[in-house]
């Protein structure tokens, strides 16, 4: 299993508490998984009492159950408080599943968007560091995070509790020279348009990283602890407070 999570506050100019604009801020990220792997092309609404159920409104589909369907469905969620969107592929054998999910806070600002994706064991569906890399760098000129990473849910040991883990990779909106990250795979810049807006550090580039792996946690908690040494690698309670 593979998970991306992304944490940001909503840019001034965004919405999100409009499902509109909530659900349109998942298109690119969308589009680019159907490129990936079929079976990331189709989402629905999830939630129901079961698969059936949880099948019958398709969101970006224009059918009867379709998009503006899934979208009232989701006003009457949030007017009976919830905060959060949450969309399924339709599968449910757990090596083809996926799940994207959106969570908006308006007090303090702040969102988290997840996206978890089932492989099967030592695999990763949509590639290597590259394709992921890739994924990660959509996400981060959609969102503008303030930190975002790449890990196994279950399983993976943080060095610092208090703090995020880097895993497989993370997403940091500054730009990082090798001398800084010395034990990095590779550090890819993420750039929107001609404007830089961070980079990606990448633990493991050879293989899909596997969190029951030695070598793989070892190079990933070593990223973590050069980061922490710099002041590089923020607080979790940092990451909920509003800007000064």
């Amino acid at each position: 299993m593979t998970e991306i999570s992304v944490r940001f506050r909503p840019q001034p100019d965004t919405d999100l508490v409009q499902i509109e604009v909530a659900l349109d801020s998942l298109r690119p990220i969308v589009d680019h998984l159907g490129k990936l792997d079929k079976t990331l092309t189709d989402w629905y609404l999830a939630g129901g009492q079961n698969a059936e159920e949880s099948r019958r409104y398709k969101v970006f589909d224009a059918g009867i159950n379709g998009h503006d369907s899934a979208i009232s469905m989701l006003k009457q969620q949030f007017k009976n408080g919830d905060d959060f969107i949450v969309l399924w592929n339709g599968y449910e054998e757990s090596d083809v599943g996926a799940q994207l999910s959106l969570s908006i806070k308006q007090r303090p600002p702040f969102c988290r968007f997840t996206l978890t994706i089932g492989s099967r064991y030592g695999q990763c569906r949509i590639g290597g560091y590259q394709e992921v890399a890739e994924l990660l760098a959509i996400a981060a000129r959609q969102y503008k995070p303030m930190y975002a990473h790449v890990y196994e849910p279950v399983g993976y040991k943080l060095v610092f509790q208090d703090r995020p883990g880097v895993g497989w990779m993370a997403y940091m909106p500054r730009i990082l020279i090798e001398d800084q990250v010395t034990h990095a795979g590779a550090l890819i810049p993420v750039m929107d348009g001609k404007d830089r807006l961070g980079t990606i550090i990448v633990s493991v580039v050879d293989e899909v990283f596997n969190e029951t792996n030695p070598a793989h946690t070892n190079i990933a908690h070593a990223i973590e602890i050069e980061l922490v040494e710099q002041d590089l690698l923020p607080l979790n309670m940092d990451l909920l407070m509003p800007p000064d």
